[in-house]
């Protein structure tokens, strides 16, 4: 469904996708779906493409971006200056059940840079103003993209898969200067799946595994979606995250695997919680050093969890 909504943009073979999405099912879905076009995902945190739109776009042949709404205030006032011809909004109330719709407006739980731009009313009637000035731009909804591919389901001819092929552009975390890009090919999944097998880890089809860091970073990409997919776990999908709640989620979701950045469990060294549930507790996509590591092993253990961190 989603490749044919992709179709339904005109994206083809080698055709450029960029996407900005926290975690989510859209931001997973987007790349599966863009992979069976034969497309090339161009994964970038929203942080990147405020500093440059252009540079993440337009010199990446990319005309067609997908976002989370909430991340449209930080490059609506870009969009005139590239080549980008459609853009797909995706918004966090899209898969909750309506019971829960409207859990996420209260802002106060959101990242110190998220929360501040949307308690800006100026900033957030001028995203509207610079939206109504373009020309040339579709803006388009997740869920009309899908009603338009739902038409063309059956009528597609997907390419051959092409184990070769630049698959994603992805990107460094920009802490050491600029985001540095790289390639991954289509084969980059699998090859990280066959690089575990025979590995007793001791996780199990149907374990709960939460998702903290979006697929914007090689880490979420490979270790915390593609790995754990393929291991038949089951995905708890968290795109707005407190981390002072971590240790306390970790026990009332019952969650088996974790991968989160250090930070994560730095904040929560003081917290009493059971983890007897938690066989594999993960670490990446930050430096830690061997006497954090300690503190860190040191109370997973004294909350139970039978197995020691792993520090990626």
């Amino acid at each position: 469904l989603y490749a044919a909504g992709l179709d339904s943009l005109g994206l083809k073979k080698d055709s450029v996708v960029t996407t900005s999405l926290p975690v989510s099912v859209e931001s997973i879905l987007s790349l599966l779906a863009a992979s069976q076009m034969g497309s090339i995902s161009n994964t970038v945190n929203f942080l990147f493409l405020k500093s440059n739109l252009a540079k993440y776009t337009d010199k990446k042949n990319s005309d067609t971006l997908i976002i989370s709404d909430m991340f449209l205030p930080f490059i609506s006032g870009y969009i005139k200056n590239t080549g980008i011809k459609n853009i797909v909004l995706t918004s966090l109330e899209d898969y909750l059940p309506e019971d829960k719709k409207g859990m996420f407006k209260d802002v106060s739980q959101l990242p110190k840079t998220l929360r501040e731009k949307l308690s800006d009313k100026d900033a957030l009637d001028q995203c509207l103003e610079d939206i109504r000035s373009l020309h040339g731009v579709e803006f388009i909804r997740m869920s009309e993209m899908l009603k338009e591919g739902k038409k063309r389901i059956g009528t597609i001819k997907y390419p051959e898969v092409d184990i070769e092929k630049d698959s994603i552009y992805s990107y460094t975390s920009g802490t050491t200067g600029d985001p540095k890009p790289f390639v991954l090919l289509e084969q980059a999944p699998n090859a990280i799946i066959e690089m575990h097998k025979g590995l007793d880890l001791k996780d199990y089809v149907g374990d709960r595994s939460l998702v903290l860091i979006p697929a914007s970073h090689p880490t979420g990409l490979f270790f915390a979606t593609y790995l754990q997919m393929a291991k038949g776990k089951t995905m708890v999908l968290q795109p707005i995250y407190d981390k002072n709640r971590f240790a306390q989620d970790l026990q009332d979701m019952k969650i088996n695997h974790v991968l989160a950045t250090a930070g994560f469990y730095n904040a929560c060294l003081d917290k009493k919680v059971d983890l007897s549930n938690l066989t594999k507790a993960c670490s990446g996509g930050e430096p830690i050093t061997l006497s954090n590591l300690k503190r860190m092993n040191a109370w997973l253990k004294e909350c139970g969890c039978p197995d020691p961190y792993i520090n990626l």
